[in-house]
């Protein structure tokens, strides 16, 4: 019988249960759709349907590895931000309130100067957006108040999952999922009691926070006839961002990841959470890292999957080489810049003729021009040039042509690992560890990434010297702050 890890996924877009063996290898991988719903300002997931999609998945897994397998532990890399409300006896009041659900927004930018002036960044370490933990309570308070006055506990849906997978009662998290609340502490690594006072939120509504990679139980009964067992070990997993960081093999500040998806962010490793209304003033997230001992600032690029695929769908017919060379045109700004919902889309400078295919090229290359200037923002004005490897990871980088272009775009050198899950390989790792098949994760994650097949994509210099050009005289004047406006 083989022994396996279970990754269980909870994306935005899917529910994926990967089975890996001793050696990181994927055994077998079974996915589904996230049950989640989209309306006016809103987003939702059902969370019955969630973990039975955990379970399906769970169970196709097992069943695909033709019974030779046998799972030692469960880890889940997840979405965060979104938060499913439970009474006193367990049961879930609504749908999970998702993390691009916006109709918290009017509370949020209530309360924004204060915020930006630094009076409340001092105590909440982070710039406010409408997904956090406070804003989302605010407005359930005033919506919904019968629901909001029966809330007892309010989880981020892996939580949830957690306490379905060990059938306990006490709700558990890890740092990374934490630290997207607004509520949490990441240089004490426990609840804001500040945070918690200025939201008016309870902390026995919350999860208790763990370091990642903590043994939290053992399968539930429910979850056997998935494939799990009685000694199967559930373990912390985290943020999926902070999950692709391991996967990646970055342990130490100064490399840069790229990590793409329904949305994209800019992410590099840092000690801590000093001077946070600096950060904030460049539109930079603080979150706990699931690497011990580390925080990882984040740019979020913005609402970057649909962009893609509809420039790709346009663009097809080219080869990177055949690209035609940068030219001037219309100039994009991409929406829910900094992961602000407030932020819209905009295409400027548009001529009174113009085809489809110019529109295109603008979409694309305003999503490169954003990568880049939260690459500057990340490294507070560094280095950007062919010698700096930006690692990048996400459902980009199976178009080997995107990869190639954002090279040229942004001016630095992409650096690939094709065909790996580097979420579910970070994730992977944490689980490997508390089952004693790695000693620590940090060497454990540059060894594992060191022996990964790679790819890179440096730079065209006629290309990039054009795109450079543009960037700096088209694409940052849009903004007042230039690099670091928003």
């Amino acid at each position: 019988m083989k022994h396996t890890i279970m990754v269980i996924d909870l994306g935005t877009t899917n529910i994926k249960a990967a089975l890996k063996d001793e050696a990181g290898e994927t055994v077998s991988v079974k996915t589904l759709s996230t049950p989640v719903f989209y309306g006016e300002n809103s987003m939702e997931i059902d969370p019955g349907q969630l973990w039975r999609g955990v379970l399906d998945c769970c169970r196709g897994a097992v069943s695909d590895a033709g019974g030779q397998a046998h799972v030692d532990a469960v880890v889940v890399s997840s979405m965060a931000a979104s938060f499913i409300p439970l009474n006193s006896s367990g049961q879930v009041l609504c749908g999970a309130i998702g993390w691009g659900d916006a109709r918290s927004t009017p509370y949020m930018e209530g309360c924004m100067e204060e915020f930006c002036d630094g009076r409340q960044i001092q105590n909440c370490g982070q710039y406010p957006l409408p997904m956090y933990a406070g804003f989302k309570l605010w407005w359930l308070r005033e919506r919904h108040p019968e629901v909001f006055r029966a809330v007892s506990k309010w989880l981020n849906v892996s939580e949830w999952i957690y306490g379905k997978l060990t059938g306990e009662q006490e709700y558990v998290t890890d740092y990374s999922v934490a630290s997207r609340t607004m509520l949490f502490d990441i240089d004490k690594r426990c609840w804001n009691p500040a945070a918690l006072e200025y939201f008016e939120v309870s902390p026995e509504w919350l999860a208790r926070p763990l370091p990642a990679g903590t043994v939290v139980g053992t399968a539930a009964p429910e979850t056997w006839a998935a494939g799990l067992s009685p000694d199967t070990k559930i373990v912390l997993g985290g943020h999926d961002h902070m999950c692709a960081i391991a996967g990646a093999g970055i342990t130490r500040p100064g490399i840069v990841l790229n990590s793409t998806g329904t949305s994209e962010a800019v992410e590099c490793l840092t000690a801590g959470a000093k001077e946070p209304e600096k950060l904030a003033a460049r539109w930079i997230n603080l979150e706990s890292a699931v690497l011990p001992g580390w925080a990882a600032a984040v740019y979020y690029v913005g609402a970057s999957g649909r962009v893609y695929q509809s420039a790709c769908e346009t663009m097809r017919e080219y080869r990177a080489g055949e690209y035609p060379m940068p030219e001037d045109g219309p100039v994009f700004l991409p929406p829910q810049r900094a992961q602000l919902p407030s932020v819209k889309g905009e295409l400027r400078n548009i001529s009174p003729v113009f085809d489809g295919r110019g529109i295109t090229r603008a979409l694309r290359d305003g999503m490169y021009f954003e990568c880049r200037r939260g690459i500057q923002r990340i490294l507070h004005g560094g280095d950007v040039s062919p010698d700096r490897v930006v690692r990048c990871v996400g459902g980009h980088t199976k178009n080997l042509f995107e990869m190639q272009l954002k090279s040229d775009a942004i001016g630095c050198t992409i650096e690939i690992a094709p065909g790996r899950d580097m979420v579910a390989e970070g994730a992977f790792l944490l689980a490997g560890v508390a089952c004693g098949w790695y000693d620590a994760i940090p060497e454990a994650a540059e060894r594992r990434y060191k022996q990964t097949e790679k790819r890179r994509f440096y730079p065209d210099l006629e290309r990039s010297q054009r795109y450079e050009e543009l960037y700096m005289t088209r694409y940052l004047p849009q903004f007042d702050g230039g690099v670091n406006g928003l």
